[in-house]
């Protein structure tokens, strides 16, 4: 994401779901299904998605501003 390109994962849970806000920054496919997830890919690399929303995306996990969140919520 932080890159620019659409995600591709298998489910492996809430946090995933969470990072990628169930869908908007890339699909998500059961777990172990592993034609579905082939397709996923192969759907990630076709389409055109902007970069710069990608990147927006990731900007919430840069380790700098995840610190700052926390120092402001001890304090």
């Amino acid at each position: 994401m932080y890159c620019g390109l659409r995600v591709a994962s298998t489910d492996c849970g809430q946090g995933l779901h969470d990072i990628l806000i169930d869908g908007r920054y890339g699909t998500i496919v059961a777990s172990g299904d592993k034609i579905e997830l082939a397709r996923a890919i192969e759907e990630e690399l076709i389409n055109h998605y902007s970069a710069h929303v990608q990147t927006y995306g990731a900007q919430r996990f840069i380790p700098e501003l995840i610190a700052q969140r926390f120092l402001k919520h001890m304090y």
